[in-house]
């Protein structure tokens, strides 16, 4: 079975509203150490995360790697990664 791409938008609800990517699940990255567990236990799992710049997904990056997390990709920022995916930016 091939899990579906987990891609975390790890900015602020405002801007989650403002337009986040089609699949994208929403934890800011002061939270990703306490939320990640919900969305997957799965330490070799890719993971993808953005925020507006990169500097916010860089932090969550780092913070996942600490807890074991091995297959993490920072894509930068929301325009960045809706590139490199070729995904779409929705609004909610």
């Amino acid at each position: 079975m091939r899990l579906s791409l987990l891609l975390i938008d790890v900015r602020t609800r405002q801007e989650w509203n403002n337009g986040h990517l089609e699949g994208a699940i929403l934890i800011p990255y002061d939270q990703i150490t306490e939320k990640v567990g919900s969305v997957t236990q799965d330490k070799s799992r890719k993971i993808y995360v953005y925020c507006r710049s990169g500097r916010r997904s860089q932090i969550a990056k780092e913070a996942l790697e600490k807890m074991g997390y091995r297959d993490v990709v920072n894509l930068g920022s929301l325009e960045s990664a809706a590139k490199s995916l070729s995904r779409k930016i929705v609004k909610t």
